[in-house]
């Protein structure tokens, strides 16, 4: 087993993964609060703002991951980054 030490990150590729990831997981939450709106109350507006949210949550979470990367490799510099604990496997044969 090896240590590994994540020194820096790429800012504006954290900030697409934070997009993507705050997307995803809107759509799936605002969708059930959609649907749940429509069947205890019977009206269709919770489902509009839930079609809405996940594109309103990537964008928060893409801004949210540039400046975590940017402090990350700010703090990085002060006290050293992440250390990883890895382990080489052995590659199944095909």
């Amino acid at each position: 087993m090896s240590k590994l030490k994540i020194k820096k990150v790429n800012v504006l590729k954290l900030g697409f993964i934070m997009a993507i990831l705050y997307g995803i997981i809107s759509f799936i939450a605002f969708i059930i609060i959609g649907l749940s709106g429509i069947l205890i109350h019977g009206e269709a507006t919770g489902l509009i703002v839930a079609l809405f949210m996940p594109f309103i949550y990537a964008i928060f979470g893409f801004f949210g991951g540039l400046i975590m990367g940017a402090l990350y490799n700010l703090v990085s510099k002060w006290i050293g980054g992440v250390e990883v604990e890895v382990e080489e496997i052995e590659k199944f044969s095909e």
